[in-house]
């Protein structure tokens, strides 16, 4: 029960113009207000017959029984979740390379630049490469056209040689290393 004073207050505050413009289009969205409480309400309703329907149950039940949710994989979501600031910031780094590549593929004189560079760096071992597979296939032709046979005499003449004896030095110095490496 209001007082007559806090009814007077009431009936001052009425006087006021603001209060007069905020009534008037309170009235005049009351069918908005009402449409969208009529939305919430009819929501509501639907969500409560949702969950009183006993198939909607039974097919969550179903689905639920299908997942293999146990303790441990919610402490890994959990986990997960905790990392996925740190996951979302490689992954925007991981695209960000990605487009930086697909820019410079899709460039063709980058390409280009990168290709000769490339074959500058490799050059010299194809060189190599290509000198080592000929004399190979040299040795290999000779070898197999000679049908002489081998001599101890054929050997310490082979000896005497300026090649095979740098290559004895490299075996023997070879050696000597090892051999001091392996007293450490």
């Amino acid at each position: 029960m209001e007082s007559a004073a806090t009814n007077t207050t009431h009936a001052k505050d009425l006087d006021h113009p603001d209060i007069q413009q905020s009534i008037e289009q309170l009235i005049h969205n009351l069918p908005a207000v009402e449409q969208a409480l009529t939305a919430v309400k009819d929501a509501v309703d639907f969500g409560e017959a949702v969950l009183q329907d006993k198939r909607v149950h039974e097919a969550y039940e179903s689905n639920l029984e299908l997942t293999n949710i146990n303790e441990d994989t919610l402490h890994a979501l959990v986990t997960l979740l905790e990392k996925l600031p740190l996951l979302a910031d490689v992954v925007t780094r991981l695209e960000e390379m990605l487009e930086f590549g697909a820019t410079v593929l899709s460039d063709e004189q980058t390409v280009q630049n990168v290709m000769e560079t490339l074959n500058e760096y490799v050059a010299p071992y194809k060189e190599s490469l290509t000198r080592i597979q000929a004399l190979k296939d040299d040795i290999k032709e000779q070898a197999e056209q000679q049908t002489s046979t081998i001599t101890v005499f054929t050997i310490m003449k082979w000896l005497k040689d300026e090649n095979i004896q740098k290559g004895l030095r490299y075996v023997q110095a070879t050696i000597d290393v090892l051999s001091e490496k392996h007293k450490l």
